[in-house]
């Protein structure tokens, strides 16, 4: 049994995974020890393809769609909604349908503070319009193609 004498977790579990006695001395290990104690997941798991990868390759080729997170007002641009797109791709000078409201069109596109003139599937970002108000888009609406 280890005792509490100041070793670090990560040490105790390397002196269990080696074969401690009670003394909380570890066996010295062979070199194949360590290797067998802690098993090697990366080759598994480079073998499966990512469920979520597999899902936004096919949900980018749908239309565009992006629940709203959040909106706000930047003084002389415009408004500027983010979220996270769930299918499709959007450029700058795209027509989108805001919950049902009419045609806007996106005049930019920023993810992570870097302008970018689109964004697809799977991105963060947020979408620029001009000629809205704040009033006519809110939180959990959805941001869609039009037609």
């Amino acid at each position: 049994m280890i005792r509490n004498t100041g070793i670090s977790l990560f040490l105790a579990l390397v002196l269990v995974a080696c074969g401690s006695d009670s003394s909380g001395e570890a066996d010295a290990p062979d070199a194949g020890t360590m290797q067998t104690a802690v098993p090697d997941t990366a080759d598994a798991q480079r073998a499966e393809p990512d469920a979520a990868a597999v899902r936004e390759t096919k949900e980018a080729d749908g239309p565009f769609e992006m629940p709203v997170a959040d909106v706000f007002t930047i003084a002389g641009k415009g408004i500027v909604v983010t979220g996270q797109v769930k299918q499709g791709a959007i450029s700058v000078g795209d027509s989108v349908c805001i919950a049902g409201g009419p045609p806007a069109t996106v005049a930019g596109i920023e993810m992570f503070r870097e302008l970018l003139q689109s964004i697809s599937a799977g991105d963060r970002g947020g979408l620029l319009f001009e000629g809205i108000s704040k009033d006519d888009i809110s939180k959990g609406d959805v941001i869609r193609s039009c037609g």
